[in-house]
């Protein structure tokens, strides 16, 4: 073998690399940028984290109002028969209306997680005032 076949070789081969790295990269980019929205919701920083739930800061990308999305796992409700009473809580928080009491905007589904809208309380927790 001489020379320039390896190094047209060893080239091609690098170049193959390359532009598989970058479709990988592009790929990546691509879930991540759908994993960022649920629905009109653009996902922000995770600020609580629960043995059911995670919750994270949103931004309504129609008013660029910031709200907090409860995001409950299917899974684990299911696991802990909880679905009844997650239910329940729902049902309870669409009656409220009070300006104490942090408001319902809009429940949402997938295959695998339940989507609660908040109104967003700055200030951190109850307990720690």
């Amino acid at each position: 073998m001489d020379a320039a076949s390896v190094i047209t070789d060893s080239s091609i081969s690098n170049s193959l690399q390359r532009n598989d790295m970058q479709m990988k990269l592009i790929n990546k980019m691509s879930v991540q940028k759908v994993k960022r929205q649920v629905g009109k919701y653009e996902l922000g920083q995770t600020i609580g984290i629960g043995m059911f739930a995670k919750m994270r800061l949103v931004r309504d990308l129609d008013t660029g109002e910031h709200v907090a999305i409860k995001i409950l796992f299917k899974k684990k409700v299911l696991k802990h028969e909880l679905a009844e009473q997650i239910m329940r809580n729902i049902a309870t928080m669409k009656l409220i209306k009070h300006p104490s009491v942090i408001q319902l905007q809009e429940v949402m589904g997938s295959k695998s997680k339940i989507f609660i809208v908040l109104e967003y309380a700055t200030g951190g927790e109850l307990l720690t005032q």
